[in-house]
């Protein structure tokens, strides 16, 4: 027996010259082609069940039966094609509830207009599988309808992204209640995603930071450095360093870096995770401090009389010129006693 693909709309339909196999339907329809052939059935079937996709002729006027459905649906849903030809209730059976209402639209689609929909289903074993279908309804001459189609295995696919959802959820969560700032932000330096807390640090919406590059962020003698550490991010390795971020109001505050670059599905770098922490407050402190202890160095190198720093055993810490002079000691000697070396001598 043959069957001959002829030209339908923006489809094809499969008519057998014979009777159908053992367990198998009249074939129905397979997308694409705009010629017509002549396929030795086995031929067909066997092109159907090499692309893994499950292919099916399902009439749903004036009743609801399978024509035709590739021996694949046994692997998608651990139920035969001859389970499914002995009645199509099964389909219904083992519909995920959450689906039905997507089913039945799909069923009561208008003629020829093209359908595509995801659908979850109960494998035998349990276990749910999702499939995406794209089909068309079609009316013969004989008063019938018929949905053709194929159905594709998309579980893989779907879970995948279930766990990037929940992972992204769980890095929103921490983002959110921290009150570090997290960044993430793509190669072409913009930020794809900014926590809430940017607005109480540096004024900005956490949706205007998407629309200004890093590179317009950080203050320009800070631009190097900030390079520098990117590059070590995407090599693989954990960027610290600190910069002055610019605030929406054009100030700058101090801000410590911490990044890493997060990989693609095919290894490459594919973002890079930041944490900026608000240092302004340390970082004043610290020039504070510096700057004291400056003004101290110069009272002490400048003073005329003799100036000493002892810790708490009476040994030199610090010593001015004045007072190596009238010790006749240089300082690095005095720096390795205590008051008692000088005094005894």
């Amino acid at each position: 027996m043959s069957i001959i693909l002829k030209e339908v709309g923006q489809g094809m339909i499969a008519k057998p010259t014979g009777s159908g196999g053992p367990g198998q339907g009249p074939l129905g329809a397979v997308t694409g082609g705009a010629a017509a052939l002549n396929l030795p059935e086995g031929l067909f079937r066997a092109l159907a069940e090499a692309t893994g996709d499950t292919f099916y002729v399902l009439r749903t006027e004036p009743d609801l039966a399978f024509e035709f459905i590739s021996d694949s649906i046994a692997t998608a849903t651990g139920y035969t094609a001859a389970e499914h030809y002995a009645g199509a209730d099964l389909l219904q059976r083992i519909l995920d509830p959450r689906d039905r209402v997507a089913l039945e639209s799909a069923l009561a689609a208008p003629v020829e207009v093209p359908i595509e929909v995801d659908l979850r289903w109960v494998h035998r074993d349990g276990h749910t599988v999702w499939t995406i279908h794209r089909s068309r309804k079609r009316a013969r001459k004989d008063g019938t309808v018929v949905l053709e189609g194929s159905g594709r295995d998309i579980t893989a696919l779907r879970e995948a992204q279930e766990r990037l959802a929940a992972s992204e959820q769980e890095f929103r969560m921490l983002a959110e209640n921290v009150t570090d700032v997290i960044v993430r932000t793509g190669l072409d330096h913009k930020n794809e995603y900014v926590s809430p807390s940017v607005s109480r640090i540096f004024g900005w919406d956490p949706g205007e930071m998407a629309e200004v590059s890093n590179l317009d962020l950080f203050h320009p003698d800070d631009l190097d450095v900030m390079a520098a550490a990117r590059e070590e991010a995407l090599a693989g390795g954990l960027a610290r360093f600190r910069g002055r971020i610019r605030c929406k109001d054009g100030s700058y505050r101090w801000a410590e870096i911490i990044g890493r670059a997060v990989k693609a599905p095919d290894g490459s770098p594919g973002s890079l995770i930041t944490v900026a922490r608000d240092i302004e407050d340390q970082v004043r402190t610290e020039q504070a401090l510096a700057a004291s202890e400056e003004r101290f160095r110069l009272a002490m190198v400048q003073a005329p009389h003799g100036l000493a720093v002892l810790d708490l055993d009476r040994r030199f810490v610090e010593v001015n010129p004045a007072l190596c002079r009238i010790l006749d000691r240089d300082r690095r000697w005095l720096l390795s006693h205590s008051v008692a070396d000088v005094v005894d001598s």
